[in-house]
């Protein structure tokens, strides 16, 4: 499924109230059985991985064409 083309109202109703919310706090286990220290991991993954991609953008190690 593709969360991007669901509305907000759906997505609030299958993963809980908080589902926006970064990281472990827009985590609802109930809704989602996903443990919140997965969620961190996920997390703080993605975060590493936007800080690597800025880094080679910044000294053109990527080039955006």
């Amino acid at each position: 499924m593709d969360w991007r083309t669901v509305r907000a109202q759906k997505k609030q109703y299958w993963l809980g109230s908080s589902y926006a919310k970064d990281g472990p706090v827009g985590n609802d286990i109930n809704m989602t059985n996903v443990p919140d220290n997965r969620i961190a991991y996920r997390h703080e993954t993605f975060l590493e991985e936007l800080l690597i991609l800025a880094q080679a953008f910044k000294h053109g190690v990527v080039d955006v064409d």
